[in-house]
């Protein structure tokens, strides 16, 4: 991707994520974040309530740590030191950054029954925050080994897939408003180009050949 796209997408999500913060209390997106919570609550089921807690587990706190030691551990046994290099920066970087908006905005979480366990601030969504910049990166690594014509794909619309249900879970579970979830998918887009454009500035540092892939 080039530059010039990474900072046009960076500059489009902080403008998203400025316009959420300034007007989520505003009366008319409050109304809109709780017609969307309530419609949802109105498909509560036990299978997809099971289903989306599965779905929500993906993103917690153990979920990206096993994920992320699995993704660095193989690219240490490989050899890749700026892959591992740049699956902790972008996990451990999106998830300080998070806990220092979530104390910066201090938004109560939405006042219905939660059907999951959530604790801290709402505003702007770890899952979805944390989740996209974890899981990005992953399919980013893992689209390079991919071989055949779909494969990246594949891979791409897999792995967007998975962000997406881990947002609607959290609003399925009454745990985010919808707000909540879109910054956190404006601020961890805005911090997977930072790590994006850090890892091409430090590549040549590495010497990693363009061959060097998954296995």
């Amino acid at each position: 991707m080039r530059t010039s796209t990474l900072v046009n997408m960076a500059v489009l999500c902080l403008l998203v994520f400025t316009a959420l913060a300034l007007s989520y209390e505003t009366s008319w997106l409050r109304e809109v974040d709780l017609s969307i919570l309530h419609a949802l609550r109105e498909l509560e089921s036990s299978g997809l309530t099971s289903f989306f807690r599965m779905i929500t587990h993906m993103g917690s706190t153990l979920g990206i740590l096993v994920v992320t030691l699995l993704a660095v551990l193989w690219s240490v046994y490989k050899r890749r030191w700026l892959d591992a290099l740049h699956v902790v920066v972008a996990v451990v970087g999106s998830w300080q950054l998070n806990n220092l908006l979530k104390h910066l905005f201090q938004r109560p979480r939405p006042d219905i029954l939660h059907l999951a366990e959530a604790d801290g601030f709402s505003f702007p969504s770890g899952h979805a925050m944390i989740g996209i910049s974890t899981y990005a990166v992953l399919a980013f690594l893992i689209s390079r080994a991919v071989r055949g014509a779909g494969g990246p794909t594949t891979v791409a619309v897999a792995f967007g897939l998975l962000i997406l249900l881990i947002g609607l879970s959290r609003i399925y579970l009454g745990v985010h408003y919808p707000t909540d979830i879109a910054a956190g998918y404006a601020a961890g887009t805005i911090w997977l180009c930072l790590c994006a454009a850090a890892r091409r500035a430090l590549a040549p540092r590495f010497q990693q050949p363009a061959s060097q892939t998954l296995r």
